[in-house]
């Protein structure tokens, strides 16, 4: 089953309380749907703990989910290829620092050494 992407909003439980009273107040929930909500947390939370406890030490692991048991290899980085022309280019900058990585311009060429 896929998780949700969003997080919900950190409330504490005045904020909870007073956002109950207001649904019940506004009707857009009833006390009854309320109480049935909170019996079945109620049951849902004991059923996970009775199988945990089933489970022995083993059960903690499961809570971290699938991600945490996969051990995957960390990656290795790739060099990206680099194309002839900027190689030669470097090369021609690391003997002459003073150019830039282009071609110079052929007003200026004549003053480089040759073979750039």
């Amino acid at each position: 089953m896929a998780r949700l992407r969003t997080t919900f909003a950190r409330l504490s439980p005045e904020d909870a309380h007073a956002a109950l009273k207001w649904w019940t107040a506004t009707g857009k929930v009833t006390v009854k749907e309320i109480r049935t909500a909170s019996k079945r947390r109620a049951k849902l939370v004991a059923d996970i703990r009775a199988q945990l406890e089933a489970m022995g030490g083993e059960g903690l692991r499961f809570l971290a989910g699938a991600q945490a048991l996969r051990k995957r290899a960390p990656r290795a980085k790739v060099a990206k290829r680099v194309c002839a022309a900027r190689r030669a280019a470097w090369k021609a900058h690391s003997r002459c620092p003073g150019t830039s990585l282009a071609t110079p311009p052929e007003a200026v060429r004549h003053l480089l050494p040759a073979g750039l």
